[in-house]
C-alpha cells in the first residue's frame, strides 16, 4: 500500500505550526498530498446554566469563539502547506474524534500530536485512544518538538500478534524508506531473551527488498512501553512502529500497559494501528 494522503489533525486548543510542518515534509517525502481538519464544540457545561436564554447566548458566544478559532488554523494551513501539497481544509464545529473518523476513509495515515493535558473534553481535543480502535487507519503521533518526521532508523515493537503484524504492514510505506530497521522484542520474563533466528519478519521483509536486525531486550523492572522508548532513545531511533491492543467496555477503551504509554509519550514519533 502506497500513502497517498494524509489526513492531519490541527488541535484548537494545543495548536503547533510543528504538525504542519512535519506534515509538509513527510508527504514531500511520500509524493503525498494533505487534508487539513480543525474540529472543536462547545462542551456541555455550556448547557448546564439556567435559564432558557442564557444558554442559547452561551452557546452562541462559545460557537463564535470557535469559529474564529477555526478560521485561523484554516489560514495557518493554507500559509504553511505549500499549494501543490493542499488536497482540501475541513473545519467543523464537531468533536475532533467525530470529525476524523467521519474523515478517515479518505486517508491512506492519520497524523497528530500528543497533547500535553489529558484532561481535557473530548469536545476539545483528540482522544487517540478512542480513535485507534474505530480509525481502520495507522496513526502517526508525532513528538511535541518534533518539525520533522525523519525515518533513517526505525524501531518496530513487536510481538507476533495481529496487531503487530497489522501496524508493519499499515508502515511499509516508511519502512522502505528507512536506512535501518531494528525489530525490538521486550522481554517481559520469558527465561530467554535471545534473538530469534530466523525471525518471523525476516522473509517477509526481505520480499519488499528490506533487512532488518534483531534486538530482545529485558524490562529492568520497567514497563515493556519504558523499555521499549528507552531503548528507542538509545539508539536514536527516528519513529517507533507498534500495534495498539485494546478493548471497548461500554464506551471506556482500556489498553495493555505498552500501548497507554506510547500514546501518552510526548517526545518520540509513534506509528500505531489496530
Amino acid at each position: 500500500m502506497d500513502i497517498r494522503t494524509i489526513l492531519v489533525n490541527l488541535d484548537v486548543d494545543f495548536y503547533s505550526p510543528h504538525i504542519l510542518e512535519s506534515a509538509a515534509g513527510l508527504a514531500t517525502l511520500l509524493g503525498a498530498k494533505i487534508i487539513g481538519l480543525g474540529a472543536l464544540e462547545p462542551s456541555d457545561a455550556v448547557a448546564s446554566f439556567a435559564g432558557v436564554v442564557d444558554r442559547a447566548h452561551s452557546y452562541a458566544e462559545a460557537r463564535l469563539k470557535i469559529e474564529t478559532s477555526i478560521e485561523g488554523l484554516a489560514n495557518e494551513f493554507q500559509q504553511r502547506i505549500p499549494a501543490k501539497l493542499q488536497l482540501a481544509w475541513h473545519g467543523v464545529i464537531r468533536s475532533p474524534n467525530d470529525a476524523l473518523l467521519a474523515l478517515a476513509s479518505k486517508a491512506d495515515l492519520v497524523l497528530t500530536t500528543t497533547p500535553r493535558r489529558k484532561d481535557v473534553s473530548r469536545h476539545r481535543t483528540l482522544d487517540a485512544g478512542e480513535l485507534l480502535m474505530s480509525l481502520g487507519r495507522p496513526l502517526l503521533a508525532i513528538g511535541t518538538e518534533t518539525t520533522e518526521v525523519s525515518l533513517g532508523r526505525i524501531v518496530i515493537g513487536w510481538k507476533d500478534t495481529r496487531e503487530a503484524r497489522r501496524a508493519v504492514a499499515d508502515a511499509l510505506p516508511l519502512l522502505n524508506l528507512a536506512e535501518e530497521l531494528i525489530i525490538l522484542t521486550v522481554n517481559e520474563g520469558e527465561d530467554s531473551i535471545e534473538p530469534v533466528s530466523p525471525h518471523p519478519l525476516d522473509g517477509w521483509l526481505l520480499q519488499h527488498g528490506m533487512k532488518a536486525r534483531h534486538e530482545v531486550i529485558p524490562t529492568d523492572g520497567d514497563s515493556a512501553g519504558v523499555a521499549l522508548q528507552r531503548f528507542a532513545r538509545t539508539v536514536d531511533a527516528d519513529l517507533i512502529v507498534a500495534g495498539a491492543y485494546g478493548h471497548s467496555r461500554t464506551r471506556e477503551w482500556l489498553f495493555g500497559g505498552m500501548t497507554r504509554e506510547l500514546l501518552d509519550a510526548e517526545t518520540a514519533n509513534r506509528l500505531l494501528s489496530n
